[in-house]
């Protein structure tokens, strides 16, 4: 037991330092990932045939899911960043509205994750897409 009376000395005034900065050191508590979290893979596919110069074309598509969240990126010139949340049952949708050529526009994304397999549609004023992605 530490007992301080007026008059402390200097190393009585270093340990009742000591005891008040112990509460004030940052604590990290890590979590376990989630049953959903990883990488997923496989293919973006154009269901618009857009023009190359503003859809993307059908290819190779991945995307990282951490705490049972992700980004999907519909138009990086644009900062268009889609942030869905994957519900319990592995559903999940989301939507950013934003600007194309002083017209009010809006993508969607609607999907869901089960047995290790991510489908989703996104749909985009001028794009839309379908995700087909297996757990890597």
């Amino acid at each position: 037991m530490v007992t301080f009376r007026i008059g402390t000395t200097v190393r009585g005034a270093v340990g009742l330092a000591a005891l008040i900065a112990v509460p004030l050191l940052p604590i990290t508590i890590a979590h376990a990932a989630g049953p959903l979290d990883g990488k997923y893979s496989g293919t973006r596919t154009d269901l618009t045939g857009g023009d190359g110069s503003l859809c993307a074309k059908t290819g190779p598509f991945s995307l990282t899911v951490t705490d049972n969240q992700f980004e999907y990126t519909y138009n990086r010139q644009l900062q268009v960043v889609l942030r869905p949340t994957i519900a319990a049952d592995g559903t999940f949708s989301a939507r950013q509205d934003y600007m194309l050529q002083r017209t009010s526009s809006a993508v969607r994304i609607k999907g869901r994750v089960e047995g290790g397999t991510l489908v989703a549609e996104v749909e985009g004023t001028r794009c839309q897409y379908r995700l087909e992605l297996k757990k890597r």
